[in-house]
């Protein structure tokens, strides 16, 4: 019985770290996401399977859902104007969980560029890496 049950946490303990990619092949996959993500904002279609079941967006007027956000750009298909890019991004990656921090520059014809700060997390499940959570801060004016 011992045996049995040493063989059967030996067996998860591989299924686990079997779902986990190498930090550095994790790390690339998530700032591809992100520039996908960034590239395509205003796009449902591209943006949904970046985004897990259970996202949550948190912004100013309150949270919202998946298909909240999705149907918000359905509606709105020209919703995010203007030109983007990152200032910056850094990627953390622990196990399964994923961080993205940044800074995205857009620059908006005949307006001074705005920065906004954000956080991703990602969570790695069934082979992919999905968006679980997002906020946007816009930056303080300098």
């Amino acid at each position: 019985m011992k045996s049995m049950k040493t063989a059967l946490l030996w067996g998860c303990l591989a299924l686990i770290l079997a779902a986990q990619q190498p930090a550095a092949t994790a790390r690339h996959a998530v700032i591809r996401l992100e520039q996908r993500w960034l590239a395509h904002e205003n796009d449902a279609a591209i943006v949904g399977p970046i985004l897990a079941p259970d996202f949550v967006h948190v912004l100013a007027q309150g949270m919202i859902t998946k298909p909240q956000h999705l149907q918000y750009l359905r509606s709105h298909p020209h919703a995010f104007p203007g030109a983007k890019k990152f200032e910056q991004l850094r990627v953390r990656v622990y196990g399964n969980v994923a961080i993205a921090n940044g800074v995205v520059l857009t620059a908006v014809v005949q307006q001074a560029p705005r920065r906004t700060l954000f956080t991703d997390v990602f969570v790695y499940r069934h082979g992919h890496w999905r968006a679980v959570n997002a906020q946007e801060t816009p930056a303080a004016h300098s």
